[in-house]
């Protein structure tokens, strides 16, 4: 039995509304250590998403604007819901591209999971960040298993007061 048919089956004896619905899904992890980030994130053309720098946290918006400063770490997802991932490895950043495809990469368990959020630039609304987290599908009898991915897919905003 693998892990997803396990799941469902806990979930459908449990019966507990609170029990996320887990679904299978392709995932391609490409990784990538570039010269020039900014330019790398130029020609990724990010719509949303957050950039750390040595200065400065940057909520990226539709209104991606390089800036001279050293990045530390990010995530940003494209128009063709690719998620690209800014990482220190061995002292050197390193660019991970998630992209969920149909039949490419490895399978996994996912969900999606939301944060709340907090920025200077985003004033009264309340904003959260979405994630999509992936599992092994194929673990065999032990459901809790580590996350092996988790990618950002953008963000969702409410204005304070609305309903």
């Amino acid at each position: 039995m693998n892990a997803l048919t396990a799941y469902t089956e806990s979930k459908g004896k449990i019966n507990k509304s609170w029990m996320k619905t887990l679904t299978a899904k392709w995932l391609n992890v490409e990784k990538q250590t570039p010269d020039n980030l900014w330019h790398y994130l130029e020609e990724f053309k990010p719509t949303q998403g957050w950039i750390q720098t040595l200065d400065e946290i940057l909520l990226i918006q539709n209104n991606f604007q390089p800036t001279n400063d050293i990045i530390q770490t990010a995530e940003l997802v494209n128009e063709n819901k690719a998620s690209l991932h800014i990482r220190p490895v061995n002292n050197q950043a390193t660019v991970f591209i998630y992209t969920e495809t149909q039949t490419q990469g490895k399978e996994y368990l996912s969900t999606t999971y939301q944060h709340n959020i907090q920025h200077k630039t985003i004033g009264n609304n309340t904003h959260k960040a979405s994630y999509q987290v992936y599992w092994d599908i194929n673990t065999q009898d032990d459901l809790r298993q580590p996350v092996k991915y988790s990618r950002f897919i953008g963000f969702t905003t409410k204005q304070s007061g609305a309903n």
